[in-house]
C-alpha cells in the first residue's frame, strides 16, 4: 500500500496548528460533501480522503503517531502484519462509509456513516425533558442535567411556564471528524400547569383569614417570591375575593420587573367553640334575624 500524505490531502503545511488544520478540513468538507455533489463518485472519494485526513491530523494523539512514523512507515507495515493484523481490505462499507486499508493498518477501527440529514462538521441536536415545581417555575432555579455522558448545568430563568422550550447550544450530539456539535433542546414541565402559555410571572396564593378580620378587617401576612409581606383586608370581604398587589409576584426575565401577586381570600370558620363564643355568635345571629 502507498503512504498517505495526509498533509498534502487538506492542502495545510506540517507546521499546521490543530485550528489551521479543523478549517482546512471544513472548508474541504462542506465542497465535497456528497449532498453538495450527489452521484459524484470522485467527490465522494475525495470527501472520504479528506475525512480520513482529518480523523489522523485532527486527533492531537493520532498525529503524533503519524509524524513518528513518517518515512518509517514500511517498517510499520511490516510489523503489522507479522503481528497478523485482521483489518478489512479495501475502503469497506460503500459509499463514503470506509477507510482506507493504510488507515486501518497503522490506526485501526472502522468509519460509520454520518447521521441522516446532518452535515459532516456538525453532530444532532438532542432532545429532553426537565421538570419543575411551581416554585422554581416561578422564581428560577439552577437544575444540574445529565445528557450526552455528561453533567450539565443549566439555569432556569424566572417565570418558566410548561411546555417551554429551551435551546443549550453546543449540548448535543458529538460529530465524527471532531466537528461542531449540535445543541440541546430542554421541554420544561411544571407540576401543576396546563398550559403553554407564559403565565407563570403572576404569582397565585390562597390564603384563610378568621371571620372577625373578614369582617371588620384586619393584616394577614403573606408569603411572596421577593419575602414575606402585610397583606391589608378590607373591611366586608368576600370569601373567594381576590386581591392584587402589583409587581410582588416573579422576576421578569433579565430582570426588567416583576409580575404581580394574587391573594384569595378564605374564611377560616371556626370549630370547638367555648361557651362564651357560641353564646356571643348566637347574640350576633339574633340580630340578623332583626
Amino acid at each position: 500500500m502507498d503512504y498517505k500524505d495526509y498533509y498534502k490531502v487538506l492542502g495545510v503545511a506540517k507546521t499546521a496548528t490543530q485550528e489551521d488544520i479543523k478549517k482546512a478540513y471544513r472548508k474541504l468538507a462542506v465542497k465535497y460533501h456528497p449532498d453538495k455533489n450527489p452521484n459524484n463518485p470522485q467527490a465522494e472519494a475525495r470527501f472520504k480522503e479528506i475525512t480520513e485526513a482529518y480523523e489522523v491530523l485532527g486527533d492531537k494523539e493520532n498525529r503524533k503517531k503519524y509524524d513518528e512514523m513518517g518515512a518509517n512507515w514500511k517498517a510499520f507495515e511490516q510489523a503489522g502484519r507479522g503481528g497478523g493484523f485482521h483489518g478489512g481490505t479495501g475502503d469497506g462499507g460503500g459509499g463514503f462509509g470506509g477507510f482506507s486499508d493504510f488507515f486501518r493498518m497503522f490506526f485501526g477501527g472502522s468509519f460509520d456513516e454520518w447521521s441522516t440529514g446532518k452535515s459532516v462538521y456538525q453532530g444532532r441536536d438532542l432532545e429532553a425533558k426537565l421538570q419543575l415545581s411551581p416554585l422554581e417555575a416561578q422564581e428560577g432555579t439552577e437544575k444540574i442535567l445529565a445528557a450526552n455522558n455528561e453533567k450539565i448545568k443549566i439555569k432556569i430563568k424566572p417565570g418558566a411556564y410548561d411546555g417551554q422550550r429551551i435551546r443549550i447550544k453546543g449540548k448535543g450530539g458529538h460529530a465524527a471528524g471532531g466537528g461542531e456539535r449540535g445543541d440541546l433542546y430542554l421541554t420544561l414541565h411544571v407540576a401543576g400547569q396546563q398550559t403553554n402559555e407564559p403565565q407563570g410571572y403572576d404569582v397565585h396564593k390562597q390564603v384563610f383569614v378568621p371571620v372577625t378580620t373578614a369582617v371588620l378587617g384586619g393584616k394577614v401576612q403573606v408569603d411572596t417570591p421577593n419575602g414575606s409581606l402585610v397583606l391589608t383586608i378590607p373591611a366586608g370581604t368576600d370569601s373567594g375575593k381576590k386581591l392584587r398587589l402589583r409587581g410582588q409576584g416573579a422576576t421578569l426575565p433579565n430582570g426588567s420587573g416583576r409580575g404581580d401577586l394574587y391573594v384569595s381570600v378564605g374564611i377560616a370558620v371556626p370549630k370547638n367553640l367555648n361557651q362564651r363564643q357560641q353564646d356571643l355568635y348566637e347574640q350576633l345571629k339574633s340580630l340578623e334575624n332583626k
